[in-house]
């Protein structure tokens, strides 16, 4: 298994978080704002169509063989972040 981590920071243009490679990828994001939400999806997510990650909350999701997240934010500077394990 691989363990990887890293910080991102969102803004109010969709951005890459992560792209799995050949091996399906478990991911435990974590967003580290105390007031506002992340929003997560592909590359079009928006602050209303996105699965939304409250102030300060955990999620865990698998991601297939060449899938990838992207997030978004209603503020510039929105810092989150994620571990990610593989094997």
């Amino acid at each position: 298994m691989t363990i990887s981590s890293a910080n991102v920071t969102i803004g109010t243009v969709a951005i890459l978080i992560y792209r799995s490679g050949e091996n399906p990828v478990r991911l435990h994001l974590h967003n580290d704002d105390n007031t506002d939400t992340i929003d997560l999806g592909n590359a079009s997510v928006t602050t209303a169509t996105g699965l939304s990650l409250l102030k300060n909350d955990s999620i865990e999701l698998i991601l297939n063989p060449n899938e990838s997240l992207f997030g978004i934010s209603s503020k510039e500077g929105h810092l989150m972040s994620f571990l990610a394990q593989a094997p």
